[in-house]
This record gives C-alpha cells, sequence and structure tokens, in this order.
C-alpha cells in the first residue's frame, strides 16, 4: 500500500512542478514581450519625429506603414506584458483580479474602438 500512495504523490509532485514551469515560463515569456514592447514603442516614436504622419488625403508611404507596423508590434508585446504579469500575480487575487485583468486585456487589444473618424 504504501508503494501506491508513493506513486500517487509522486504524480501529483510531477503535476505540481509542470505547473510551476508553465507559470515561470508565462512570466519569463511576459517580462521579455513586456521589454521588446517598450523599446518599440521607443522606436515608433522616434520613427514619428523622423517623418511625420501625412494627412489622411495622401496614400501611404513606406514610413507610414513601417511605423503603424512598429505601433502594432508594442501593442502585442504590451498584452504579452499583461499575461506574464496575469500570470506572476495569478495566487494573489480571486475573481475581481481576473475579472480586471480580462477588462484590462480586452481594452489594451481594442485600442481603436473609441477613436472617433474625423469629418
Amino acid at each position: 500500500m504504501g508503494d501506491r500512495y508513493a506513486q500517487v504523490s509522486g504524480t501529483k509532485e510531477v503535476q505540481r512542478r509542470k505547473e510551476v514551469t508553465l507559470h515561470s515560463n508565462l512570466i519569463r515569456w511576459g517580462t521579455l514581450a513586456a521589454l521588446s514592447s517598450g523599446f518599440l514603442w521607443i522606436t515608433g516614436g522616434l520613427l514619428t519625429l523622423a517623418y511625420p504622419q501625412a494627412p489622411a488625403e495622401v496614400t501611404g508611404t513606406r514610413p507610414d506603414c513601417l511605423g503603424t507596423s512598429v505601433f502594432s508590434a508594442a501593442c502585442l508585446g504590451v498584452l504579452g506584458g499583461l499575461v506574464g504579469l496575469h500570470s506572476c500575480q495569478i495566487g494573489s487575487y480571486v475573481r475581481a483580479g481576473t475579472l480586471g485583468f480580462l477588462v484590462t486585456f480586452v481594452g489594451a487589444a481594442c485600442p481603436q474602438t473609441c477613436e472617433k473618424e474625423e469629418v
């Protein structure tokens, strides 16, 4: 009977280690995404200073497309950073924290929804 208990508790230990590894990997990748996002925000800002965006009547130029791509990648990095932060803090909060994470994630994923078009 002792062997059976050792097998069951060993299985639980393996499962626990897999969960810890998953969380630490999410934290690690989230940190990398957040750092990359910060670098991309700075790069996008410098691109905007060097090549200001053309008026809406003019078709897009390469620097405009490059700047848009850099800012889009920066937004994705922010989402990765949020996932890493959530993975790090998941044990410290309950439903309100999870709900706050989901609202923040959706809000960061849809930055253009509140922007009005100028006529």
